[in-house]
């Protein structure tokens, strides 16, 4: 917390600047590394009320996160150095940045041969800080195998290598299917940022291809009927599961079935 806590008085010693932790952090603890008595004892994170400037800047004094769905947190601290009054309820606010970017991502399905765009929430970065770096990307690690990752206003023969965080929020990228007798499809991704040097988990996608009939309909033609050369017949319904010839000259009467 060196970057974060540094108070000076002069003829002070930073060992007499004593900072006391007035309302606690709601998504974490503040803690203090004490070393072990016996040499080749591991060190231990202790809580801590209070500590000096001293240990602050030995790099002792940590914020211990414990929450993962907390983003932000706060705590307040009260400052003496033995001279004069107290410095009361000075606020320390932090924002929690993960170590991986957070990429959710959400399967889907897609007719044959169809598109879906890939926008929130099917893909998503989730917290209040990276969705907002210009420079955040994602890179296709493995591209579908039957279909491709394409941009609106793109070349369509091939498929995307990376694209940007902004054209998934413009929705401009989306995923195309190839047209294949296939039922599903696949592929990951994986977001950085050239920032900061993040980088998120790889995340793969799971694609089910919903089938079409495209077939053309066949109309089959039975010519195994035979009548009388001089039948005069006419054809017309007899139910609505059949139909029948009739003849009006004789009485002769032909089901098809």
């Amino acid at each position: 917390m060196t970057s974060v806590n540094q108070a000076a008085q002069e003829a002070v010693l930073p060992a007499d600047i004593i900072f006391s932790v007035k309302s606690p952090p709601s998504a974490s603890c503040v803690v203090m590394v004490s070393r072990g008595i016996l040499a080749d004892e591991p060190p231990s994170l202790d809580p801590v009320q209070s500590f000096s400037q001293e240990a602050v800047d030995a790099g002792r004094v940590l914020y211990l996160h414990s929450r993962p769905e907390a983003w932000s947190d706060a705590f307040s601290l009260d400052v003496a150095s033995g001279l004069g009054g107290p410095l009361k309820g000075v606020c320390v606010e932090l924002e929690v940045l993960p170590a991986a970017i957070p990429l959710d991502a959400q399967n889907f399905s897609v007719p044959m041969g169809g598109s879906l765009t890939l926008a929130p929430p099917l893909l998503r970065v989730t917290g209040p800080y990276f969705p907002t770096l210009p420079g955040l990307s994602l890179q296709v690690l493995e591209p579908p195998r039957h279909g491709a990752l394409q941009k609106e206003d793109g070349p369509q023969a091939r498929t995307l290598s990376a694209f940007s965080w902004r054209e998934v929020e413009e929705q401009l990228i989306r995923h195309m299917h190839d047209r294949s007798e296939t039922l599903t499809d696949s592929f990951v991704l994986m977001t950085d940022t050239s920032e900061m040097g993040h980088q998120s988990h790889p995340v793969a996608f799971t694609v089910t291809v919903l089938p079409v009939n495209d077939q053309p309909p066949v109309l089959t033609t039975n010519t195994g009927l035979q009548g009388c050369p001089e039948m005069r017949s006419q054809l017309g319904p007899a139910g609505p599961n059949d139909s029948v010839f009739r003849s009006p000259g004789r009485r002769h009467l032909l089901r098809l079935l």
